[in-house]
């Protein structure tokens, strides 16, 4: 299983959009160690968990799905409440940034779509690293073109850390 560690250097400096980058991150982390499927283990035999489906094709296709919906609506929340800190600023890149957000849904969607018409039980490591990729290009692209807008219009070049005045140097 690929475990997608948090980075420091994501940390935008908006408490709230940070909160959320890392419950999504930890979302993506809980899916996959739930649901991935491990080929060095294959020939072992998979031992269910008190409450878990292990065994069941049915019930595990359909513990997937829904996991997989409450990723997609913690997502949807968390644009929405973008969105509307771009817009109590005056973000001049909204309509973009929520086209974006439009993209990213559809692209996710689109995905477990096609788990869901394969039947999946589990995750491989290429969707896995997929969903990591799907969430990081976000938050380190668009998200931080809108924070540093957002810290501009504060006066600042970057975010504070740790609640102290940011240093000198640029953000990287």
């Amino acid at each position: 299983m690929s475990r997608l560690p948090w980075q420091e250097s994501w940390t935008l400096g908006i408490e709230l959009v940070d909160a959320e980058h890392r419950s999504l991150v930890d979302g993506v982390n809980q899916l996959a160690a739930r649901f991935t499927w491990d080929p060095a283990l294959a020939a072992e035999p998979l031992r269910a968990a008190a409450g878990d489906s292990l065994g069941d094709p049915a019930a595990e296709h359909v513990a997937l799905m829904a996991a997989l919906e409450l990723l997609a609506e913690q997502a949807r929340e968390h644009f929405k409440h973008e969105e509307a800190l771009m817009r109590a600023i005056d973000y001049p890149e909204l309509a973009s940034h929520r086209s974006e957000h439009a993209l990213l849904l559809a692209e996710y969607i689109e995905m477990v779509r096609d788990l869901e018409r394969q039947t999946q039980t589990r995750l491989d490591s290429e969707t896995v690293q997929s969903l990591h990729h799907w969430l990081v290009s976000h938050m380190v692209g668009a998200d931080k073109d809108y924070a540093d807008y957002y810290f501009s219009m504060l006066g600042r070049k970057q975010a504070p850390l740790g609640g102290r005045q940011p240093a000198a140097s640029s953000r990287g």
